[in-house]
Order: C-alpha cells, then sequence, then structure tokens
C-alpha cells in the first residue's frame, strides 16, 4: 500500500510539473480503461496468464523453490500447442481443443523439468537455469514462427497461419475478448488452494520451504517435492501460454464500439514479432 501510495504521489507530482490536471490524469489511466465491459474484458484476458503464471509461482515459493522462467514455460506451451493446432485445422472435433491444452501443458512441465533436473542431479542453482532457459525459449519461439510454423499466406509476416475453430476457447462475452481461459485460472486458484491448505503433499512442500532439515528427519523426499513444485508451477504457465494463443480473436482493437464495425483488418490470435 505504501508503494502504491507513493507512486500516486509521484505521478501526481510529474502530471502537475507537464501542466496536466493530476486527478484528470489519473482517472484516464487508472479507471477509464474499466469503465466498460469491453476495457473489464481486455483487463481479464492480459490478468489470465499472469494470474496462472502466479499461481504456479506460489507453490514454488512454498517450497522456497525460485523458479523464474515463467516466461520460457509460457512460450513453450504456446508453442507445442500452436504446433499442434496448425496442424488440424480441418478438425471440427470437440477434442481438439482438449489436446491442444493438454500438449501446451505438458510442454510448459517438461520445460521446467529441466530445471528440476538439473537441480536435484547436480545441485544447480535453479534461479540461473530458469532464466538462461528463458532465452532458449523465446530463441526456438523466432526459429519456429519465421521457419516451421509460418503462414505460407501470411505475407512473410513472422506469424502462424489461423487456428481451426474447434481450436479456440469460445467466447464469455459477445462484445470482448474474454474467454473461458479465465474458468481454467479459477479452477487452478481452487485446486492451488486445496493442495497447500488441504492436502498432506501441500503440508509436506510447505515443510520443506521452512526447514529442509527438518522435513529430512521426518522423512520427506526432498527431491520428489522439488520435482511435484516445478512441474505444477511449469504446467499452469504452459497452460497459460496456449490460453493466450488459443482464444478467439473476438473484438478488441478493431472493433469501434461508437460506430459499430471493424475498423482494420483481423490479425492472427498468434502473432509474435521480435518476441
Amino acid at each position: 500500500m505504501l508503494a502504491a501510495v507513493l507512486t500516486l504521489g509521484c505521478g501526481s507530482l510529474l502530471f502537475i510539473a507537464l501542466g496536466h490536471d493530476p486527478l484528470l490524469t489519473l482517472h484516464t489511466l487508472l479507471i477509464a480503461p474499466i469503465s466498460d465491459l469491453c476495457g473489464v474484458s481486455e483487463l481479464l484476458v492480459k490478468a489470465l496468464p499472469i494470474l496462472l503464471c502466479a499461481l504456479g509461482l506460489a507453490v514454488a515459493y512454498q517450497a522456497r523453490i525460485w523458479n523464474i522462467g515463467a516466461e520460457g514455460q509460457l512460450l513453450l506451451g504456446a508453442l507445442a500447442g500452436s504446433a499442434l493446432a496448425v496442424n488440424i485445422i480441418g478438425l471440427q472435433s470437440r477434442w481438439a481443443l482438449v489436446l491442444i491444452l493438454l500438449i501446451g501443458t505438458l510442454a510448459g512441465a517438461a520445460w521446467t523439468g529441466l530445471t528440476a533436473w538439473l537441480r536435484t542431479r547436480f545441485n544447480a542453482n535453479e534461479t540461473l537455469i530458469s532464466i538462461m532457459l528463458n532465452y532458449i525459449a523465446l530463441n526456438l519461439l523466432l526459429f519456429c514462427v519465421h521457419g516451421p510454423l509460418k503462414d505460407p499466406a501470411g505475407f512473410n509476416f513472422p506469424e502462424s497461419a489461423m487456428f481451426g475453430d474447434a481450436s479456440r476457447l469460445p467466447l464469455l462475452v459477445e462484445d470482448g475478448r474474454v474467454h473461458a481461459g479465465v474458468c481454467f485460472a479459477l479452477l487452478a486458484l481452487v485446486a492451488v488452494w486445496v493442495l497447500l491448505q488441504k492436502s498432506f503433499i501441500g503440508f509436506q512442500i510447505k515443510v520443506l520451504g521452512l526447514d529442509k532439515r527438518a522435513a529430512g528427519f521426518v522423512g520427506f523426499r526432498e527431491k520428489r517435492l522439488i520435482w511435484l513444485a516445478l512441474l505444477i508451477r511449469g504446467g499452469l504457465a504452459g497452460l497459460a501460454g496456449v490460453c493466450v494463443c488459443v482464444k478467439t480473436p473476438g473484438r478488441s482493437a478493431n472493433w469501434c464500439h461508437r460506430c459499430r464495425r471493424v475498423t482494420a483488418m483481423p490479425r492472427s490470435p498468434w502473432r509474435f514479432s521480435g518476441g
């Protein structure tokens, strides 16, 4: 709260120095973007991947595992799910989306599994490992969107082909982009709470984070708990990445609410340019 108050105060001073009304400016920055349903929808779309990654971080941090490779795990989940989606564009089965979400989640878990293996096998520092794996994941993504996954009809833009309708998450509201991924975030929130607060495994994870020697004394297996915490963490980040990619484009920046028409051609739901 102190940081928020100081930010508002310093920002107000800056706006006054620039000759702007601080209250009007802060209202424009903080209140106006969420003053209608479309703004709230965009807020939820942006918050969804952050929330899923944060839930995974919460599990790892309870075990005092400082894994900060959320970006790499999210990118790998997005990459794996998208690679499957562009190859089953013609598939109209309802299981297509389920398979894509599963593949992306497993890819994120597998990517963080590298960190878990290096930590438990060689006692390597998971913070440094996860940071370096972020750059590897980013370069894998750039290679794929400039190479194997590049849309042949995309006018040489680094983007994949449009996904099939069966591979996209359904929208929750008509005039926005908020999609069913919000339900995944809420379910993940409940699942993580139950895991950490109501299960014996969650108790083991917290004891490991509080005192490794005490955990070892009572027979808790440190390596198994590290693997479990990191795999949960990577799986949620991978799921976040897939949700970013397979969302339905909907009506976003190209939909004008005043004139009620599309003002620009819709872009691909998965477009990464320069990262």
